[in-house]
């Protein structure tokens, strides 16, 4: 009787690997096995066969009761090692559907909380780098006051800061673009006065408090754009071959950053296309209306393909494994 190459991969499961135990990348190279699959065996016949921790019969006999195949288990223990306690959280996994794996995970793992900081790497070979990562507002209004950076996008940025460094040209007027998304009962806190707890994404990617959103749109530098319960903009425009700066505005509500899963890019680097095509049928208002950033947009023409669920969610269509969604849900 013959097997197919599935079914024989399929075997491939947590007891596969005890013969593994002890063995060499010499050894399993000898053996036939590739370096990208050896690398695989010994990490996971350490963990399962060699480790000896206090849980690991529980993940055996998990894994074992799940059938999971070695890929599956890389997949655990790749999540595993994101949890100050991986050893439970293994077990944990093991014990679950494959499709389930990253749900589950994300409930046991803390995310580590962003440091703003400054940090600066000196190259061998001279090319040095200088690095800011910063949830305040003022990193972007530095940014979009280099010298061309208006006109030029963000590509503009080494430019201008070369030129701002050199003394050829000074910083302009901040150009805040402050253009903030907000839900209606927050605006309603805003009118009130209660700013304290509040937070709101304007389009240059950043976070303002509820103070700075009332100051700067005070001082008549701001734009906002008001929407209800269900992130639905409380104005629509629609059919017309190209979306409007109005219909961009609006889209802006439910759609800050890029909306392919593993982009964030900011609203004010992206471009509008539509979720079904033109030349499809599909109409220019603002259900219809896509915000990707230009990579992203290439690849929709490539053959990357976006829908919307009955609820309204957007999902990006995969190949294989199943459907991600995007990231204004």
């Amino acid at each position: 009787m013959t097997t197919s190459l599935i079914d024989d991969y399929k075997r491939h499961n947590v007891d596969s690997l005890k013969s593994v135990r002890g063995m060499t990348r010499t050894q399993l190279w000898d053996a036939g096995i590739n370096d990208i699959d050896a690398s695989l065996f010994l990490r996971l016949a350490k963990v399962y066969w060699e480790s000896g921790h206090a849980r690991i019969d529980e993940a055996r006999a998990a894994a074992r009761a799940r059938n999971h195949g070695l890929r599956v288990l890389e997949k655990i223990e790749n999540l595993a090692q994101k949890s100050d306690r991986p050893n439970d959280l293994r077990v944990i996994l093991c014990g679950t559907f494959e499709g389930e794996l990253e749900k589950v995970a994300a409930k046991h793992i803390t995310k580590p909380k962003p440091v703003n900081e400054a940090s600066v790497a000196f190259g061998k070979d001279g090319r040095n780098r200088l690095i800011v990562r910063s949830d305040e507002g003022w990193l972007m209004d530095f940014i979009n006051s280099l010298p061309g950076v208006d006109d030029g996008g963000l590509e503009a940025v080494y430019e201008g800061l070369k030129q701002h460094a050199r003394g050829k040209m000074g910083l302009a007027a901040p150009r805040k673009m402050l253009h903030i998304i907000v839900p209606l009962p927050v605006m309603a806190q805003l009118i009130q006065g209660n700013t304290e707890d509040i937070k709101v994404r304007a389009l240059d990617g950043t976070w303002r408090t509820g103070e700075e959103i009332m100051a700067e749109l005070l001082e008549g530098i701001g734009l906002a754009t008001f929407v209800n319960a269900r992130n639905k903009p409380v104005k629509q425009y629609r059919l017309q071959r190209y979306f409007s700066a109005a219909q961009k505005e609006l889209a802006a509500a439910v759609q800050h950053v890029c909306q392919d899963p593993e982009c964030h890019r900011p609203f004010n680097l992206l471009q509008a296309d539509h979720l079904v095509a033109w030349s499809k049928g599909g109409e220019t208002n603002i259900d219809n209306i896509l915000m990707l950033c230009e990579y992203h947009n290439m690849k929709k023409r490539d053959g990357d393909v976006y829908y919307k669920d009955a609820e309204g969610r957007f999902w990006k269509r995969r190949k294989f494994g199943p459907d991600l969604p995007c990231t204004n849900n």
